[in-house]
């Protein structure tokens, strides 16, 4: 992986900007990252950026994904760097966004569902070979990350919690509507959840929050939820979303920032 001057994936970014310039700030976690995607020109920023070029736009994307980052992070991360000056904000929100700041308990189900003993978790501190194996064979690797869903989903039926990530995200909207951002959020779902029992409350009740806020929302669920999910994720190993999805995700941001883009 290559960073640029700002230790992010992507090629360097430049602070001056023209008026004549459509710089649109990609913000979110592993996702937006590229995790999973090899190549990050398969990335959905990427690829925006090159369907708004080809079609005459002078469009700038930058991403600033971040492995492991939830809303919190996010919004300390742009506030960091509002100085590139955005003109659109897309914000790519994840179900495990919910997560409050104390990642304690995240941390305490790897902790006990990860390893079957104290010398094998030893073992994969000390051996980044190991480690790679033992994730690539071991049946705790579904075990953790079934355990992990779970916890996020719940965070969602907890009033507390979510009044407090809802309470947050408002101030955020509220702080880059006063900046006269334009603001997309993209919602992704938990892939390998795709079925006919998947959460789906979730994103309605997101998407009706961020809609109340006057927030467009691409909900990529609408688009997945009636493919096989094995098909959507980078590997058996690495439930990421795939080129195929980051394609779909990069076409839908388009078809939302074309319009804004020639007003």
């Amino acid at each position: 992986v290559v960073y640029n001057n700002f230790f992010k994936r992507d090629r360097n970014f430049k602070v001056e900007k023209s008026d004549d310039i459509l710089r649109i700030g990609m913000l979110g976690d592993s996702i937006t990252f590229g995790a999973g995607i090899a190549n990050p020109k398969d990335r959905f920023s990427d690829t925006l950026q090159k369907n708004l070029q080809e079609n005459r736009i002078n469009a700038e994307v930058y991403n600033l994904g971040v492995t492991g980052l939830d809303s919190h992070e996010e919004i300390k991360l742009y506030r960091d760097l509002s100085f590139l000056n955005f003109d659109i904000v897309v914000w790519q929100y994840y179900l495990n966004d919910i997560q409050p700041e104390d990642k304690g308990e995240p941390a305490k189900i790897i902790s006990q569902d990860a390893y079957p003993n104290d010398f094998v978790k030893r073992l994969t501190k000390i051996s980044t070979f190991f480690d790679f194996i033992y994730w690539r064979f071991s049946s705790k690797y579904t075990t953790t990350f079934n355990n992990l869903g779970s916890h996020y989903l719940d965070l969602y039926n907890n009033e507390e919690v979510i009044n407090n990530h809802e309470g947050e995200l408002s101030d955020f909207i509220n702080e880059l509507k006063k900046e006269n951002k334009e603001i997309v959020v993209i919602i992704f779902p938990f892939i390998e959840l795709i079925g006919p029992n998947y959460p789906d409350f979730i994103h309605k009740e997101m998407t009706a929050f961020f809609n109340s806020h006057g927030i467009e929302v691409i909900d990529l669920l609408e688009d997945l939820k009636n493919s096989n999910w094995r098909n959507l994720v980078a590997s058996k190993f690495d439930t990421h979303p795939n080129e195929k999805v980051h394609r779909i995700a990069a076409e839908k941001l388009y078809e939302k920032i074309y319009p804004k883009s020639i007003q």
